[in-house]
């Protein structure tokens, strides 16, 4: 009787297992493919070549290092620039690109601050990025004009530039980030240049 029971026994097992067996497929056929079955069971071509592109060499960006003539004697305002093609740095074209956000940088935070006028960056700068730039500066003048602490942090002082670092992401469009300093107080200024016809003009300045 034992052993009738023990092979009973066993034939229920082997029916549960069948049965969840059979549920388990029915459950894979429902949910859908998460993406990653192509990726992990890859042909052997598509493993080599995955293999290429992880083990291959690295190459560095172009990149070029120099400084900035300014208005203080004896001081000089480094720049970094990267380049986001292989093509050689031009020493004139990155000193020019280096110097077109230096200065910008400062002025439109003077033009923010109230004390350049428009004029000074309008030509520079897009319709939008122009209209965006004005409703600032009318909102932190008029502030100051009601709060001492505020214009004596932001009003008086000159605005004091020590790094820039840039990439040329195309030959169109290249995007910078100042470090400035009005007193105390550390900015960052990040601008970013469209090239249209044969002007580079900011189409973003967000400084803070």
């Amino acid at each position: 009787m034992e052993n009738g029971d023990d092979a009973g026994d066993a034939e229920e097992v082997e029916t549960d297992e069948s049965d969840e067996e059979e549920e388990q497929e029915d459950l894979d056929e429902k949910i859908p493919s998460s993406g990653l079955d192509a990726v992990l069971s890859s042909s052997a071509g598509e493993s080599v070549r995955w293999s290429d592109f992880i083990t291959r060499a690295k190459e560095s960006l172009p990149t070029y290092n120099g400084y900035l003539g300014t208005d203080v004697p004896g001081k000089t305002v480094p720049f970094h620039l990267v380049r986001i093609d292989t093509a050689a740095w031009d020493a004139e074209q990155a000193h020019n690109l280096a110097m077109l956000a230096a200065r910008l940088s400062c002025d439109v935070i003077d033009v923010f601050r109230g004390k350049q006028k428009p004029a000074r960056v309008e030509h520079l700068l897009t319709k939008e990025c122009m209209r965006k730039l004005m409703t600032a500066s009318e909102l932190l003048v008029n502030h100051m004009r009601n709060d001492a602490r505020l214009y004596a942090k932001y009003g008086l002082l000159p605005v004091d530039i020590f790094f820039v670092n840039g990439w040329l992401t195309s030959p169109t469009r290249f995007e910078c980030s100042a470090l400035l300093s009005i007193g105390n107080t550390k900015l960052s200024c990040n601008t970013s240049f469209i090239y249209k016809g044969s002007i580079w003009k900011c189409a973003v300045a967000d400084f803070g």
